[in-house]
């Protein structure tokens, strides 16, 4: 199993393997200042703005450079059409910008799970979460008011990353840690 470990924090198991989607440059900005912003007005945890492609078990046996590399060989940028602003229950998607289905984003998960060495069935849902936590029917009404929701946004990026099977917290989302993909100064914002 994966571990990042911190002197000033407990270790936290790493059980999976997720591939992000990164949002292009420029519009990354944009999310990472609103992610920021949600975080510190509702008291969520702040994260790299990000599309998760695919997520399955990790146990040593994959290189997820590898499967990053190859990846990415097979296709430039994709555009998605933004369905809309949405909430849920669900501690990772308590707000989120849905996307329209699109064949190569389907292609591109289909070809990272068929690499990862320890598969697993996932049912991709395109989404860009923008808040982690809780909200109160208030909180919502005022997430409407402050977001703006794009037509398109363009994702350029791919990495890989460890995380935990549960998150339920914002010390859960602390433990991630990159394990393959081109180093960006944004992925973690604060």
């Amino acid at each position: 199993m994966l571990q990042k470990s911190n002197q000033a924090k407990e270790s936290a198991t790493l059980t999976r393997i997720s591939y992000w989607l990164m949002p292009a440059a420029g519009e990354r900005g944009r999310f990472v200042s609103l992610i920021t912003r949600l975080a510190g007005e509702f008291g969520g945890p702040p994260f790299a703005p990000h599309l998760t492609v695919y997520s399955g078990p990790a146990d040593g046996s994959d290189d997820p450079g590898r499967i990053v590399k190859e990846a990415v060989s097979h296709g430039g940028e994709l555009l998605l059409r933004c369905t809309g602003l949405e909430f849920s229950e669900k501690f990772t998607k308590a707000c989120f910008l849905g996307f329209a289905p699109e064949p190569r984003l389907n292609r591109l998960s289909e070809a990272l799970r068929e690499n990862s060495c320890h598969s697993e069935s996932y049912q991709l849902k395109p989404h860009l979460s923008l808040f982690y936590g809780d909200l109160t029917r208030q909180d919502r009404e005022r997430i409407r008011n402050l977001v703006e929701i794009p037509g398109t946004v363009r994702f350029d990026g791919l990495t890989a990353m460890a995380t935990s099977a549960a998150v339920r917290t914002g010390k859960d989302v602390e433990s991630w840690s990159q394990l393959a993909g081109p180093p960006s100064p944004q992925l973690f914002p604060c």
